[in-house]
């Protein structure tokens, strides 16, 4: 375990930064822009704070960290709680609960956060646990801090700890997964930290803050994993890196720079990245509504195409089989990007 010190737990801290206040009534709502060639629309599901979102046979399969619920919506948008899960407030006093969801055969696995504040942890609380078709909840591992996403790489799993700052690797059948890799911490120049405390940061120094992994996926012989980053978030602290399935010395290559708080990745059907932007945080400590964006990154060329902006906390991407895309936020509604 790694311990934290005081600005460690405020960068691990994830969900304080992603859901603290997706509910709030004062967030003005901007209108999600899709690029050219493509049409956004609002999916008729209804979740208070949406998470994580997973797909099997045509049904959309959603984590509610503001309700506990895993809900499943079939192709008629008819919805039904497949479960219900523990959620409170953490330490930084946001939502905690069941952040992402995946399909393994006939089950479900879900990554659960760390316990309420108010209440000494239970038996479900930062774990990762699986739904039996019938509902039954069994915990896999509670071997992490707080689980946020999870990867499939053949029959094994990646599970990124954003408490630990660390990739673990998970093969069904084995009693306990292994830590894969521990994430260092990422520097920010004196002058990006200045912008947004230039009390707190004075002029020369930089800032270091730890990595916050955020989303997995899995590309050709890879893993790419966000890095969210701690505090102060400032403007470009974010990347996607990659790090080697198979091989044995393991470094981390910085794959996209200069993201604004990336917290989901995922790979399209042409191996292109697909990267959700948080958002940009402003000073008085929270993020600006609507400065959420899917982007799309060739790692061959470099470039970038902004497939949607206008998003508020978004928190997944979900590329669908039909080669349409979801996104979940925290702060609006579901939404489905569909190419003309």
């Amino acid at each position: 375990m790694r311990p934290f010190a005081r600005a460690g737990a405020i960068a691990a801290g994830l969900i304080g930064a992603l859901a603290a206040a997706p509910i709030d009534a004062v967030l003005a709502q901007s209108a999600p822009k899709a690029a050219a060639g493509f049409v956004v629309s609002e999916l008729p599901i209804h979740l208070k704070v949406g998470s994580g979102v997973a797909e099997r046979d045509g049904t959309l399969l959603f984590t509610d960290v503001g309700t506990g619920g895993v809900i499943r919506v079939d192709p008629g948008s008819n919805a039904t709680v497949v479960a219900t899960l523990p959620i409170g407030i953490d330490v930084m006093g946001a939502p905690t609960g069941p952040y992402k969801v995946a399909v393994q055969g006939d089950r479900l696995l879900v990554t659960q956060g760390w316990q309420d504040v108010n209440r000494s942890e239970g038996p479900q609380d930062h774990a990762l646990l699986s739904i039996e078709p019938g509902g039954a909840i069994h915990v896999v591992s509670r071997a992490f801090w707080n689980p946020y996403d999870l990867a499939r790489a053949g029959a094994d799993w990646f599970v990124a700890d954003s408490g630990k700052n660390a990739l673990f690797l998970w093969s069904p059948g084995s009693p306990e997964p292994v830590e894969y890799f521990v994430f260092p911490r990422v520097r920010h120049t004196a002058s990006a930290s200045q912008t947004l405390s230039p009390t707190e940061f004075p002029s020369g120094q930089p800032y270091d803050v730890d990595a916050v992994p955020t989303g997995v996926a899995v590309g050709k012989g890879v893993i790419y994993v966000a890095l969210f980053g701690g505090f102060p978030f400032p403007d470009g602290g974010g990347q996607v890196v990659s790090l080697p399935i198979a091989a044995s010395d393991r470094q981390a290559r910085v794959e996209a720079g200069d993201l604004n708080a990336p917290t989901d990745v995922a790979v399209d059907g042409d191996g292109r990245l697909l990267v959700l932007e948080y958002g940009r945080f402003e000073v008085g400590g929270d993020f600006a509504p609507g400065s959420g964006r899917l982007l799309r990154i060739d790692l061959a060329t470099g470039e970038r195409t902004v497939l949607l902006s206008g998003l508020t906390k978004p928190a997944t991407v979900l590329p669908l089989s039909a080669g349409d895309y979801v996104v979940t936020q925290m702060g609006g509604p579901v939404l489905r990007l569909t190419p003309k």
